[in-house]
């Protein structure tokens, strides 16, 4: 921050704005009424300096610690996968929109990422500026800051490895858009090591912000992983730029002529040379003649050597250097973070944030191995599972979990129903315990299978419809009563008032046609 920080004043050190009210923007107006897909910024009033003072919140330290606000930015972005269109027929030209590779083979399911701007608003709404820079912040780049978390998030599951998270097998199975690993091997040599790929399209501002490219050396588990951020103007992008996550596991520390082998097959730019050299000695102040004291280790992949990469797929081993590039992201996100020795904050000691969004990183930092997320079963919203305990949540909210169970519930009704009418005529149904096997649920007994189907029957208007044109049609011998009859059904709902009151009246000639038909 510095003095013309146009919030210097009502700025918290977690980097929050206090506003007033946030608006959707087109055009520079108020776009409320505009569909979502159209709006362009959000526009936020701040809280004067006196209000924002006075409702300056408490320190939240006896909060759920449990608590990680990025995975409610995370949860504005939905992911569905879409399945590839069947390979065109032998003979028929393949449309030029089918996804298919150079071969003609038809590719595999793709992740589809989605960012919903009516969550973005409603994250706004609740939290105020993710960057506080001016009073309107583009939709664009706050759907590349979604779309940054739930990509994070979604990576710490695996490499977590907690129950009830995400496993290796989701990077094969296309639960993850955009990531390879590939395998680089020198064949004079038989040495080879194993490189993870992601890009991500992003907004320029938002690449801007993470002050691309940069570098982070880790050791984990007795490895050393060396992960590279990126920034890269590609043609197929649009107005974006595509970020490049890259991570290598080494079980001993690369040469310098291993790290330019690197640095050739995936064409590493200047800055990211730049910050990986300053890990090995630097004799010149230009640095010309860069050695790595380690050359007696090196794995023997120089730079002018000829290599074979080939794609291959992840396994457990790849839970470490994952979770280094989980690690990449953080750390790229709180570059702009400083110390104030003169402020402390229970929750962040002496650190002050530039920007809220900052502050979302460092605190997903500190509860980084619990991350879970579960993904409703109703709209297909992610959510967070971090604190949740007990029985296993299946729905972002009430309102969801009511609607899969009536949307279930209406198709139960709807399969029960057409089984047991057969035709249009009620001719060739079949029993009402035969239905109550087929919709039987594993939670459920078959009684209780056999209640539900019975009830939903004697809620049928058509089939009450049906009966008393059969009845007036045919007499009380009619098939369709019988059965009714036989399968238990309750006469008192299913028949009409007057064919109520006729059977209660002819009762003893009524049940004897029964027993015939019966019989």
């Amino acid at each position: 921050m510095s003095e013309l920080d146009p919030f210097l004043q009502i700025r918290t050190t977690r980097g929050q704005v206090p506003c007033r009210s946030v608006l959707p923007i087109v055009d520079g107006a108020d776009a409320s009424d505009k569909d979502t897909g159209a709006w362009q910024a959000f526009r936020f009033e701040p809280l004067p300096v006196d209000e924002a003072r006075a409702a300056a919140a408490p320190d939240d330290s006896g909060e759920r610690s449990n608590h990680i606000t990025l995975l409610e930015l995370a949860e504005c972005v939905r992911h569905e996968i879409v399945e590839p269109e069947p390979p065109a027929q032998d003979g028929a030209v393949q449309d030029a929109g089918d996804p298919a590779d150079a071969a003609g083979e038809p590719c595999a399911p793709r992740d589809v990422e989605r960012v919903h701007a009516e969550d973005l608003y409603r994250f706004a709404c609740k939290y105020g500026p993710l960057f506080g820079a001016s009073s309107e912040e583009r939709v664009s780049v706050w759907s590349s800051a979604a779309i940054l978390a739930v990509l994070a998030t979604r990576l710490q599951q695996v490499a977590s490895k907690l129950e009830g998270t995400m496993s290796v097998a989701a990077l094969n199975g296309g639960a993850f858009s955009n990531i390879s690993k590939y395998r680089l091997t020198n064949p004079a040599t038989s040495t080879q090591f194993d490189l993870i790929v992601i890009s991500r399209a992003v907004d320029p501002e938002y690449a801007r912000h993470l002050e691309a490219p940069f570098v982070r050396r880790e050791e984990r588990e007795g490895r050393i992983n060396y992960a590279f951020l990126s920034v890269k103007e590609e043609a197929d992008v649009g107005p974006n730029v595509v970020l490049y996550l890259h991570v290598v596991s080494f079980e001993h520390e690369m040469s310098l002529p291993d790290y330019l082998a690197l640095s050739r097959a995936f064409d590493f730019d200047a800055g990211i040379d730049a910050q990986v050299f300053r890990y090995f000695d630097q004799p010149g102040a230009d640095g010309e003649g860069l050695r790595s004291t380690r050359d007696s280790d090196a794995y023997g992949l120089a730079q002018n050597a000829v290599h074979t990469m080939e794609e291959v797929p992840f396994d457990d081993a790849d839970c470490s250097p994952i979770a280094s590039l989980v690690r990449l992201l953080v750390a790229a996100h709180l570059q702009e973070a400083r110390l104030d020795v003169f402020y402390a904050d229970e929750k962040t000691g002496h650190l002050r944030f530039p920007n809220y969004l900052a502050w979302l990183w460092y605190e997903y930092s500190s509860s980084i191995e619990k991350v879970r997320i579960g993904y409703c079963g109703n709209c297909g919203k992610p959510f967070s599972l971090v604190s949740h305990r007990g029985r296993e949540r299946l729905f972002c909210s009430e309102k969801c979990k009511n609607e899969a169970k009536n949307r279930l519930k209406s198709m139960r009704t709807k399969r029960a129903r057409e089984l047991f009418q057969g035709d249009e005529h009620f001719n060739g149904g079949i029993s009402v315990t035969e239905i109550a096997r087929e919709l039987q649920r594993e939670d459920q007994s078959f009684d209780d299978a056999l209640k539900e189907v019975r009830g939903i029957l004697n809620k049928w208007p058509k089939l009450k419809n049906e009966l008393h044109d059969s009845i007036r049609n045919e007499g009380w011998g009619t098939e369709l009563f019988a059965r009714c009859m036989r399968d238990g059904l309750d006469w008192r709902r299913i028949l009409h008032k007057p064919l109520q009151e006729e059977l209660l009246n002819n009762k003893d000639e009524i049940v004897q046609r029964l027993r015939e038909r019966l019989l």
